[in-house]
């Protein structure tokens, strides 16, 4: 009977670790979109930047190319269909830098991630490029979860 348990045990742990593994074989994605977005003193608004993106499951590293004449504009990414599965901070983007990276995890598939600017109508304001880029990160943390999940059951 043990050898039943073990040989089940063992089965499972080479599967659950074929799996995390299997992740490092396939292409990281890589999404680079041109925004002209432009705003001057005026209303505030929140924005889209670019097209709604399809996710995987994981880490993403997000880029934004952008001039501010003041300091009061976040970006942030977000999901309409799927929120509770997107998260990322609301990153200020400072007067006198042109660019500034965040990340985003996202915890299932998820079909409409987008990335998105908050202006608060003061001072002027544009973005010129976004990139979005997947993370190991992501990646090494499945796999290191099924090495301690088989190391828990043995």
């Amino acid at each position: 009977m043990k050898k039943k348990i073990w040989g089940a045990y063992g089965f499972l742990c080479v599967v659950l670790l074929l799996m995390a593994a299997s992740s490092f074989l396939r292409k990281r994605v890589t999404y680079e979109m041109g925004v002209n977005l432009h705003v001057t003193e005026g209303e505030v608004k929140e924005a889209t930047l670019g097209k709604p993106l399809a996710l995987s499951r994981g880490v993403y590293e997000v880029t934004v190319e952008y001039q501010a004449e003041g300091t009061e504009n976040t970006i942030f990414a977000k999901s309409d269909t799927r929120p509770g599965k997107v998260g990322s901070d609301a990153i200020l983007l400072e007067r006198g830098k042109t660019e500034e990276s965040f990340q985003v995890w996202v915890s299932a598939d998820v079909p409409d991630v987008t990335i998105r600017t908050a202006y608060q109508g003061y001072n002027g304001f544009s973005v010129s490029k976004v990139t979005v880029k997947e993370s190991i990160q992501g990646r090494t943390r499945e796999l290191a979860q099924a090495v301690l999940f088989c190391l828990a059951l043995g």
